[in-house]
């Protein structure tokens, strides 16, 4: 019985944080009204080879577009090759 009356302030926390968070995934996050054509690409990684590309030596870029600056601004991360 005291183990029970231990966890209730844990599990009345616990809920009120799930409460929190479905609050907050419900609605999307902000950006600027010129960036909202954007949005689809946001979260997404996309990756390609490139065209003069072999099989023994591939090149490849990896793109992913994030937003940035509270909505200000989307962020399009590179990399060739994993940076090496």
């Amino acid at each position: 019985m005291k183990l029970h009356r231990a966890c209730r302030p844990c599990s009345t926390l616990f809920a009120a944080f799930l409460a929190v968070l479905a609050v907050f995934s419900a609605e999307p996050a902000a950006l600027d009204e010129k960036l909202e054509v954007l949005r689809p690409f946001l979260g997404k990684t996309w990756r390609g080879e490139f065209k003069d590309s072999t099989p023994e030596k591939p090149v490849v870029d990896i793109a992913k577009w994030e937003r940035a600056l509270n909505g200000k601004a989307v962020r399009v991360l590179h990399s060739i090759n994993d940076g090496l």
